[in-house]
């Protein structure tokens, strides 16, 4: 009896001494779950206020979506096609130009661009990205390529991380593309083109830049052709290539919008002009 006595004692005082260490684990565990649901959340709205505070195009990108007298517009869901409309199909040599957009910032804001391109005669494919990140999408132009058997040519390009990543597109698939277009952008150490003699590749970019540094343009001659043609706007800044605003952190642009977006389509057209490998 006495040993029965002692037996439920002292298993009493053992579960009072095990009791506290068990409630203490549970508190640690218990306040980990909850700092992990705090950085779970911080993330995710972090995240989504990141990918939300982003550039919509102004009231002249939209309405460069419109169709014209000399430019058909129609949405194909992971692109914007701009097809010239002109009576001489079949006489020329159908060139596409497939264009990336920068980071963060809607491919609509390009509209502009590519619609008197367009009414120029060079078909434009304009690419929506996930999430308005190029990287997330960098091969779509294979996409673009295969649903438009029609083009003869293609021409790649973008704007900033656009560009890059269009660089990356070229270099995976250099066969495919005749022309290669960076818009204030360069392409990475790993894609290096130096040695595709073939392609043509024309560089634009601002002198009031906030982004990409005219040093980034030099150390980028490295990766390019030797062949490569070289625009410098005077005055041009970063957000000017697009038609989205003032993106923060740019430098001050000293000529307007409008005369940006002009000298960057008679050095497109200077340069389509005098490449030897595109017909």
């Amino acid at each position: 009896m006495n040993q029965l006595f002692f037996n439920n004692h002292n298993q009493k005082e053992m579960a009072g001494i095990n009791q506290p260490k068990r409630s203490k684990k549970q508190k640690i565990l218990r306040r980990l779950l909850i700092i992990m649901t705090v950085v779970v959340l911080l993330l995710v709205g972090g995240g989504f206020y990141w990918i939300n505070d982003g550039y919509d195009p102004m009231e002249q990108a939209l309405g460069a979506l419109e169709s014209s007298e000399d430019v058909i517009v129609s949405d194909e869901g992971r692109w914007i096609h701009f097809l010239p409309d002109h009576d001489d199909e079949g006489t020329e040599t159908r060139t596409g130009l497939i264009y990336y957009p920068g980071a963060r910032v809607d491919h609509r804001s390009y509209a502009p661009k590519l619609h008197d391109l367009a009414a120029e005669g060079i078909e434009g494919f304009l690419v929506d990205m996930p999430l308005d990140l190029a990287i997330l999408g960098s091969n779509r132009a294979l996409e673009v390529m295969e649903e438009n058997q029609q083009i003869d040519q293609w021409i790649v390009g973008g704007h900033s991380l656009g560009g890059a990543m269009a660089a990356r597109f070229v270099d995976n698939h250099r066969d495919r593309v005749a022309g290669l277009i960076f818009f204030d952008s360069y392409p990475a150490s790993s894609n290096d083109l130096s040695g595709a003699e073939d392609l043509e590749v024309l560089s634009i970019y601002g002198d009031r830049e906030g982004f990409v540094t005219e040093e980034d343009i030099e150390n980028a001659r490295q990766y390019v052709p030797g062949n490569t043609r070289w625009l410098r706007l005077e005055g041009g800044n970063h957000s000017q290539f697009g038609w989205y605003g003032f993106q923060r952190g740019d430098g001050e642009a000293t000529i307007t919008r409008e005369e940006q977006q002009q000298k960057i389509l008679e050095g497109i057209f200077d340069w389509l002009e005098a490449a030897e490998n595109l017909r």
